[in-house]
């Protein structure tokens, strides 16, 4: 059996490619939102310099847009990642957007909200910034531990709660008051923010190993970020002076990188497990295109399993690995998946070193790039073919022994009803020959005495000669009768099972003793050549004689077709293969032979090609098996019209007495 380097490098995913690859990506992506986020920063500084309010709304509906992106592609992918740092991020952003939302709508001048004003605002902004650093330092907590998803959730909701309504309660410290400014508690809130966030930062290095190269880079710049925002927030004394503006700029692109650590990583760890599930998958999966049929893309187990790399399979047609042996139409297949309908059907693939493998195959229609491709799964179905061969060769075996008992039956009422005349011949036919030798003399004085005479209108000198012969011919006759009974009686009892030690010799003596009619009637001539001192074998004899008598009469029957009775000929012998040491026995034949097409079938349940004299295509299929119970081993050698040899190798017993 061929073998396959599972540790090829064709068809081995190579995960320091992946990952090169992963970054490329990251940096295209980067490279992307890079002129985006230069456009936007002018537009806002373009803004601030001519209406404050406007900027200020733009910047904080930018920041509250990249964090709903954030959730909403965190809980939607999450079901595919299951990546619980990345949901309780995407759940935490949320709240801190609506927070930030709602200071945007209560930002002095705004006229949204009644009540609104800058002390509101800086309130509801500073609750934000305890939050989202909040947020950030537990956020590592969860790369080992699974998140509850509505419970963080609700746990960030609630706090946003809090802070909203000891806000409106009047209970919240203020942050900012008209003609003084910021407070002690709004500067002393943002150093406590910043304390948090370098806290982050700290902590975020002794995990550095727990994520991704990217994923760490963009965190660690989307603190740092905030921390710089923050501290430009100490420093403002109005609204809209360069400190504030620097600020919120800042944030939005601390923004913006957790925005780039989260959708990419998960949008890189989906694609990676589909890589896994497709490349992995214990079925083979191709890709076809419906057109030419050609393979789009195999994962490794559809290489592996016949022996191809995955570029090689590329160069392939769905046609190229069909077995001759299977015949499907694929233009009907492909009418069928075109109108939507799935398909599973049995098929057989060949391999690249020419053996077949029965398989399963499901083939649908998918969408790829905006195009219909042809998808088909592939399901190795040998071990189940295989099973189904052993169950048919179990079952033909119980019924040719519930056939060979119902024979027995018949056999022993037939012995027994020929044994007794039999026998009452094989009594007298010596008495009436005495009794003829005892009567001659004076038959032949009567016959000197009155000339020839008549007995039973035979003349008396022809019967004298014949009486005898006819007398030894019956009692003969009556013997054979009498050990043919016995072969039967011996062929079809129930023998034990047991594995004796034997003579390969007597066991082919014993098949050419009952299959001497059928060699006969085939008019050929046969040569036996016996190899004396061969080594026992451990073998149950009923059995072994079964499969003997099969290869002479698979023979015999094979020479039937033979015009002239002296050409054909039957070589019988035993022997040793020098090879591997096994005890053979040959049968060779010169009759018409087996044609190429069928010499792989022959040990198929019910295959036959003699069906008109009776062929049930059995012989072979349980004789195989037998011979595999006997570690042994059934070979053939045919030629069409020039004969057969067939072979049986039997281990032999060493040390045994």
């Amino acid at each position: 059996m061929a073998t396959v380097n599972l540790g090829s490098m064709e068809n081995r995913l190579s995960w320091q490619e992946v990952k090169r690859d992963n970054e490329t990506k990251d940096i295209k992506v980067f490279l992307k939102f890079v002129p985006l986020a230069a456009v936007a920063v002018a537009i806002l500084i373009l803004a601030g310099a001519s209406n404050f309010r406007l900027f200020h709304m733009l910047s904080e509906l930018f920041a509250v847009f990249i964090a709903f992106f954030t959730f909403l592609t965190a809980l939607l992918m999450f079901k595919i990642t299951r990546n619980n740092f990345i949901m309780y991020l995407g759940c935490g952003y949320l709240w801190v957007g609506m927070l930030d939302l709602a200071h945007a709508f209560f930002f002095k001048d705004m006229g949204i909200i009644s009540g609104s004003g800058t002390n509101v605002s800086a309130q509801l902004w500073i609750s934000a910034r305890y939050l989202e650093a909040f947020l950030l330092l537990t956020s590592f907590y969860f790369l080992k531990r699974k998140v509850n998803t509505r419970l963080v959730f609700a746990g960030f909701g609630l706090f946003s709660i809090i802070f909203y309504s000891l806000i409106a309660a009047g209970i919240f410290p203020d942050c900012f008051v008209e003609g003084s400014g910021l407070t002690a508690f709004k500067k002393t809130s943002e150093y406590v923010v910043i304390g948090i966030l370098f806290i982050t930062l700290i902590r975020q290095t002794y995990i550095k190993h727990l994520l991704e190269e990217n994923v760490y880079n963009n965190i660690f710049l989307a603190i740092a970020i905030t921390i710089i925002s923050e501290t430009l927030f100490t420093l403002y004394s109005s609204n809209s002076d360069g400190f504030a503006i620097a600020g919120h700029i800042t944030k939005i692109f601390s923004f913006l990188f957790i925005f780039l650590a989260v959708i990419p990583g998960v949008l890189r760890e989906s694609h990676e497990k589909y890589l896994n599930l497709f490349e992995y998958a214990h079925n083979s999966i191709f890709f076809i295109d419906p057109n030419s049929w050609k393979f789009i893309e195999v994962n490794r187990n559809a290489a592996l399993r016949l022996n191809y790399t995955k570029s090689e399979m590329l160069e392939l047609t769905f046609n190229d690995i069909s077995s001759p042996a299977s015949n499907i139409d694929v233009s009907s297949i492909v009418k069928k998946v075109n109108l939507g309908q799935s398909l599973t059907f049995e098929h057989v693939h060949r391999k690249k070193d020419g053996n077949d493998i029965p398989v399963e195959i499901r083939f649908s229609m998918v969408m790829h790039g905006g195009k219909k491709i042809v998808m088909f799964i592939v399901r190795d179905i040998s071990k189940r073919k295989e099973a189904e061969r052993k169950a048919r060769i179990k079952q033909q075996q119980l019924v040719l022994a519930d056939r060979m008992k119902s024979l027995g039956i018949l056999t022993g009422s037939v012995a027994h009803e020929i044994s007794n005349p039999n026998g009452f011949i094989m009594a007298n036919a010596p008495i009436l020959m005495k009794m003829w030798d005892g009567a001659l003399p004076i038959l032949d004085k009567y016959e000197e005495k009155n000339g020839d005479f008549a007995l039973g209108g035979i003349p008396y000198q022809i019967a004298r000669e014949r009486v005898r012969k006819h007398t030894k011919g019956i009692l003969k006759g009556a013997n054979r009768i009498n050990d043919l009974v016995e072969k039967l009686n011996r062929f079809i009892r129930k023998e034990s099972s047991e594995k004796k030690p034997i003579d390969i010799n007597g066991a082919i003596q014993s098949a050419l003793d009952f299959t001497e009619i059928i060699v006969k009637k085939s008019a050929c001539i046969i040569d036996v050549n016996y190899k004396s001192n061969l080594p026992e074998v451990m073998v149950n004899m009923h059995e072994i004689e079964q499969v003997i008598i099969n290869m002479i009469t698979n023979s015999c029957h094979a020479l039937y077709g033979k015009e002239n009775g002296n050409e054909v000929t039957l070589f019988l012998s035993s022997g040793v293969d020098e090879e591997s040491g096994y005890i053979t026995v040959t049968v060779v034949d010169n009759g018409c032979g087996i044609p190429e097409k069928h010499l792989h079938k022959i040990f198929d349940p019910f295959f036959t090609t003699k069906q008109s004299i009776g062929g049930t295509g059995l012989g072979l299929s349980i004789s195989q098996s037998i011979v595999k119970d006997h570690k042994g081993v059934m070979e053939f050698r045919s030629e069409e019209g020039k004969g057969t040899t067939a072979i049986l190798k039997l281990p032999p017993r060493y040390g045994e007495q």
